[in-house]
């Protein structure tokens, strides 16, 4: 995130459906069909994950899983700290 804007992380997680991502992944590790219902849009769905990717809040890792490899999406510790704080968060 070098040159990046210092509202860069609210211009990310603001965009729509990054932050349902997010919650999706911060319960476990899912493969990319798996997050349809926090992203019905197969195109848009692609898009955030490579943004939250680019972000360092997202990773993609390979698993295999009955002989086969699968890719799942999983949150970074900068995402898990995010999301915790954001779930946390109350307005008082």
């Amino acid at each position: 995130m070098v040159g990046k804007s210092k509202w860069y992380l609210f211009e990310i997680t603001g965009r729509q459906y990054a932050l349902d991502i997010m919650e999706v992944l911060f319960e476990k590790p899912k493969r990319f069909s798996e997050l349809t219902s926090a992203c019905p849009i197969e195109k848009t769905r692609s898009k955030r994950l490579r943004e939250l990717e680019e972000a360092n809040l997202v990773e993609a890792e390979s698993q295999k899983v009955k002989k086969r490899n699968f890719i799942f999406y999983k949150l970074t510790k900068s995402g898990e700290k995010l999301i915790k704080y954001l779930i946390n968060f109350k307005l008082e």
